[in-house]
Protein backbone atom coordinates (compact mmCIF):
# COMPACT_ATOMS: atom_id res chain seq x y z
CA UNK A 1 0.00 0.00 0.00
CA UNK A 2 1.45 3.36 -0.94
CA UNK A 3 0.71 6.37 1.20
CA UNK A 4 -2.41 5.78 3.23
CA UNK A 5 -3.03 9.48 3.85
CA UNK A 6 -2.05 12.24 1.44
CA UNK A 7 0.46 14.78 2.69
CA UNK A 8 2.34 17.75 1.26
CA UNK A 9 5.69 16.83 -0.36
CA UNK A 10 7.74 18.01 2.64
CA UNK A 11 5.61 16.05 5.12
CA UNK A 12 5.45 13.05 2.81
CA UNK A 13 9.24 12.94 2.67
CA UNK A 14 9.47 13.13 6.46
CA UNK A 15 6.73 10.50 6.87
CA UNK A 16 8.41 8.02 4.51
CA UNK A 17 6.83 4.58 5.01
CA UNK A 18 5.81 5.12 8.65
CA UNK A 19 2.19 4.79 9.62
CA UNK A 20 0.43 7.77 11.18
CA UNK A 21 1.20 6.90 14.81
CA UNK A 22 4.84 6.03 14.09
CA UNK A 23 5.25 9.35 12.30
CA UNK A 24 3.71 11.43 15.08
CA UNK A 25 5.40 9.39 17.80
CA UNK A 26 4.37 8.69 21.36
CA UNK A 27 4.63 12.35 22.34
CA UNK A 28 2.45 13.57 19.45
CA UNK A 29 -0.14 10.81 19.30
CA UNK A 30 -2.84 13.08 20.76
CA UNK A 31 -2.05 15.90 18.31
CA UNK A 32 -2.98 14.03 15.12
CA UNK A 33 -5.57 16.07 13.15
CA UNK A 34 -9.04 14.53 13.05
CA UNK A 35 -9.32 14.10 9.27
CA UNK A 36 -6.11 12.06 8.70
CA UNK A 37 -6.76 10.12 11.92
CA UNK A 38 -10.29 9.22 10.81
CA UNK A 39 -9.08 8.07 7.40
CA UNK A 40 -6.25 6.07 8.97
CA UNK A 41 -8.53 4.34 11.48
CA UNK A 42 -10.99 3.47 8.70
CA UNK A 43 -8.16 1.88 6.70
CA UNK A 44 -6.97 0.00 9.80
CA UNK A 45 -10.50 -1.28 10.43
CA UNK A 46 -10.87 -2.42 6.81
CA UNK A 47 -7.46 -4.11 6.95
CA UNK A 48 -8.31 -6.07 10.10
CA UNK A 49 -11.74 -6.92 8.66
CA UNK A 50 -10.20 -8.18 5.41
CA UNK A 51 -7.82 -10.43 7.37
CA UNK A 52 -10.64 -11.66 9.62
CA UNK A 53 -8.90 -10.28 12.70
CA UNK A 54 -11.54 -7.94 14.16
CA UNK A 55 -12.25 -10.34 17.02
CA UNK A 56 -8.70 -11.63 17.24
CA UNK A 57 -7.00 -11.79 20.61
CA UNK A 58 -3.62 -11.44 18.91
CA UNK A 59 -1.74 -8.65 20.61
CA UNK A 60 1.56 -6.89 20.14
CA UNK A 61 4.76 -8.57 21.32
CA UNK A 62 4.31 -6.99 24.74
CA UNK A 63 0.91 -8.68 25.16
CA UNK A 64 -1.18 -5.53 24.97
CA UNK A 65 -2.97 -3.71 22.19
CA UNK A 66 -1.97 -0.12 21.62
CA UNK A 67 -2.16 2.40 18.79
CA UNK A 68 1.36 1.55 17.66
CA UNK A 69 0.24 -2.03 16.89
CA UNK A 70 -2.64 -0.97 14.62
CA UNK A 71 -0.48 -0.30 11.56
CA UNK A 72 0.90 -3.84 11.65
CA UNK A 73 -2.15 -4.96 9.68
CA UNK A 74 -0.70 -3.24 6.59
CA UNK A 75 2.54 -5.21 6.69
CA UNK A 76 0.60 -8.47 6.62
CA UNK A 77 -1.96 -7.69 3.87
Amino acid sequence: MDNMVQACPKCNLAKSDKDLYEWYGKEGQYDIPRLPLGKYLKLVYEGFEKKGMLDSEQMSNEGNLDVFYLGSVFSTL
